[in-house]
């Protein structure tokens, strides 16, 4: 429970900070981000408790506004941890009054509702959510990293009336496969990394960017983590480790 992000970056001397659109009382200690139970007691920490626990469509803009407060702390070095819900299932609900720009979009051999038009509304949602970020990184003339990943993957299934849906699970590659984005201020050019790399070695990344060594975390590169061999990569369901080709392809292909 000692080895987290909060715990070492605060050992490093940062000031750590967390904001979520998600309950606290939500908590699940069995992924790798244990930060979520750390930070909530920190001194420097926020959450957005204001938000009635009643919704479970909470919005995640409104935690760009706690951004903007931390940035603004005269701390020479700080960590900024949030959690969104994004692309929780019942992604449409996600949208939040956000615009459907892809509600007209047709699949072929698909009826009925299709969720992937609002995964993909709420996906352009996300980039505007994370370019705010990235601006007010920028803004500030700082040395910055920004980091974004997912702790779990969704799978698209079909339902009934000949859609498909968003759920969750664990038998399936897309419950794991997931996104991870680093920009920082000294990167400058785009460059995308078709190769796989083990949430398991996420913390030593982390601890790669923020300059940060220890005694049992060991700091590693993009080019230490990554492989071209998805033999090489496992996955935790919640009980065991399963090799990531074990798994099945999602019902629906997107």
């Amino acid at each position: 429970m000692n080895n987290n992000v909060v715990n070492i970056a605060n050992q490093a001397g940062f000031a750590t900070y967390y904001f979520a659109a998600e309950p606290s009382d939500e908590m699940n200690m069995t992924y790798s981000s244990m930060s979520k139970y750390n930070a909530s007691n920190l001194p420097k920490s926020f959450k957005l408790g204001k938000i009635s626990l009643a919704n479970p469509y909470r919005d995640d803009m409104p935690i760009l506004n706690y951004v903007r407060l931390a940035l603004s702390d005269q701390e020479e070095n700080r960590m900024i941890l949030l959690h969104m819900l994004g692309h929780h299932p019942r992604v449409c609900k996600r949208l939040r009054g956000y615009p459907n720009y892809f509600k007209n979009l047709k699949h072929e051999n698909m009826e009925g509702d299709w969720e992937l038009n609002c995964y993909l509304s709420v996906t352009k949602k996300l980039d505007e959510f994370i370019t705010d970020i990235h601006t007010q990184l920028k803004e500030l003339n700082e040395p910055y990293a920004l980091f974004y990943l997912s702790d779990h993957g969704v799978v698209f299934d079909m339902n009934s009336k000949g859609g498909a849906f968003i759920h969750h699970g664990t038998d399936y590659k897309s419950n794991y496969r997931v996104p991870y984005i680093v920009l920082t201020s000294d990167i400058q050019e785009h460059k995308i990394i078709e190769e796989y790399a083990s949430g398991f070695d996420f913390l030593s990344n982390l601890l790669y960017y923020l300059g940060i060594e220890t005694n049992i975390i060991q700091p590693k590169s993009i080019q230490e983590i990554t492989t071209n061999n998805p033999e090489d990569i496992v996955v935790f369901d919640g009980e065991q480790l399963r090799p990531y080709l074990s798994l099945k392809n999602s019902p629906v292909e997107y």
